[in-house]
């Protein structure tokens, strides 16, 4: 029972920290570690075995998207393609489809 409070809590955590600005990395270790205390794991254990093999496989195996995502990401900034589609979005449809320009732009 313990154990699933803990993952309530450490989720909890997670989008707490996040929402307020901090690195989701270090917002993932502290969730990490409060998971760990409350699941009875040794942290030493949890943190160098469970949580490095999860993030580096997960890493690994989705390391071309983000490569691929972060340099798409650096030519629509610098080219102003984003602004662009959101500026001709809002001229055809108003400023009320402001969020939909937003996500329009990013797809």
């Amino acid at each position: 029972m313990l154990s699933m409070v803990g993952l309530v809590a450490s989720l909890a955590l997670l989008i707490v920290l996040t929402l307020r600005g901090i690195n989701i990395i270090i917002a993932a270790l502290l969730s990490s570690v409060v998971l760990a205390l409350t699941g009875g794991l040794n942290i030493n254990t949890a943190m160098s075995g469970y949580y490095m093999a999860g993030f580096t496989d997960y890493f690994s195996s989705w390391f071309l998207v983000f490569l691929l995502g972060a340099i798409f990401g650096k030519v629509i900034q610098d080219t102003k393609a984003a602004e662009s589609i959101a500026d001709w979005i809002k001229r055809r449809l108003g400023a009320k489809w402001a969020l939909f320009a937003v996500i329009a732009a990013c797809a």
